[in-house]
């Protein structure tokens, strides 16, 4: 068996937690979580119910740690596109009347 083959064939049943992070037509790509060394698998090798971001651990998906991992993703996306609002702007959007431009002539 040439070496690339064995690599493929150890990585998807490997012990430990996997998590997919590419699946394609006819293989994915897997990080080990513990030393976040990447491999490719063979798709036939994964559960049918596999989706990309899913954890897997002695081959098959750790739904709680995959939902876990999903909401702490979630997280950091909210994190990172909120922005603090200035005390003076409104939650509509509308600036309070102390900050609207007062026309000349009025």
């Amino acid at each position: 068996m040439p070496p690339m083959a064995a690599l493929i064939l150890s990585c998807a049943n490997a012990p430990g937690l996997w998590q997919v992070d590419v699946i394609e037509d006819h293989r994915a790509q897997l990080t080990s979580l513990a030393s976040q060394g990447s491999c490719l698998a063979p798709r036939s090798s994964l559960p049918p119910e596999t989706k990309e971001g899913d954890i897997l651990r002695d081959g098959r998906v750790d739904v709680g740690r995959t939902v876990a991992a999903r909401a702490r993703v979630r997280g950091l996306q909210r994190r990172a596109v909120a922005l603090p609002l200035h005390s003076n702007v409104e939650t509509s959007g509308r600036l309070k009347p102390a900050l609207r431009p007062k026309l000349k002539g009025r």
